[in-house]
């Protein structure tokens, strides 16, 4: 079940080596579908931790390209995109018995945050699938193309944003956030609902219903523990 709370989540299930620390951290995690990294072992094993700690199951499916961790934007048919999404789902769902909600990974989320076209056509094919809600960019255009109780409006706590409120491109020296204190002060901005600062010095507000911490960043776990630390 999706918390109603303002909550913790996280990428999991992509090898990164970290998913048994995070996974007990956060309230819902987002398993790789084993298209940008991971395998079977990996997402039977992520699954496993989240159960075993009653942590929320999501899908994170996203472009096959393991060479850029599925980083890399990439043009498909509209008859490729619904295979490669239909995919992953069914293969995260047979393992998990069943998932709660599904956050597009890497470059198809980005693509989706800023092209309302591009995000119709990708919940118009996750629909078909199966009407869950999906994770995506708070304050995007994409959050506007479905029923707000359909979205579940997220904010990262180690990336920067630009001045649009979008995700500064990982091309960028400083698109992530490497300091602990940095990342936990943005991670209590956004629970507050304070405002946040972009890479530009301007203010955004974002309201999110739930906060990310990448699961291969080499920070996550320390980034996590501050962040419950501070709110205790």
């Amino acid at each position: 079940m999706i918390p109603r709370h303002v909550f913790y989540n996280s990428d999991v299930g992509e090898g990164a080596g970290f998913d048994a620390e995070i996974i007990p951290m956060v309230e819902a995690v987002n398993i790789c579908c084993g298209a940008h990294a991971g395998n079977l072992e990996e997402m039977q094993r992520a699954v496993e931790l989240a159960q075993e700690h009653g942590v929320c199951i999501g899908a994170h499916p996203g472009f096959a390209d393991r060479e850029h961790f599925g980083r890399r934007e990439q043009q498909l048919s509209d008859t490729q995109l619904h295979q490669l999404l239909f995919d992953q789902l069914d293969t995260l769902d047979s393992i998990a018995g069943g998932i709660s909600y599904i956050k597009p990974h890497g470059a198809l989320y980005n693509m989706m945050s800023r092209d309302a076209g591009y995000a119709v056509l990708v919940l118009d094919i996750l629909r078909e699938w199966r009407e869950i809600p999906v994770m995506l960019l708070a304050g995007s255009v994409a959050t506007k193309q479905d029923h707000p109780s359909m979205i579940i409006a997220e904010g990262f706590m180690d990336r920067r944003y630009t001045a649009e409120g979008l995700l500064v491109p990982r091309t960028k020296e400083h698109a992530v956030i490497a300091s602990v204190a940095e990342a936990s002060a943005q991670a209590a901005a956004l629970r507050r609902g304070d405002e946040i600062i972009s890479e530009s010095g301007t203010a955004l507000d974002i309201p999110v219903d739930s906060i990310c911490v990448h699961g291969d960043s080499a920070g996550a776990v320390d980034f996590l523990r501050r962040c419950l630390a501070e709110a205790e």
